[in-house]
């Protein structure tokens, strides 16, 4: 299973839209490309708070030469 599905299973469990998640996904990956960078780790976390639920992601990302 690729970064693309496993994020977009958490969002669906969520009950957000997982379509959405697979473009952003993709956008990321072609604007990284771009940058003729590779991402190599990344880090999804979600948190509830009073106002609402905060998404973070990170991503390590590797500059080739």
């Amino acid at each position: 299973m690729g970064k693309t599905e496993r994020i977009a299973m958490v969002v669906e469990a969520l009950g957000g839209n997982a379509e959405n998640v697979e473009h952003l996904v993709d956008e990321m990956d072609r604007f990284f490309d771009s940058l003729n960078g590779e991402i190599e780790g990344w880090k999804f976390v979600m948190e509830e708070f009073e106002d609402g639920t905060r998404i973070l992601a990170r991503f390590q990302i590797r500059l080739n030469r």
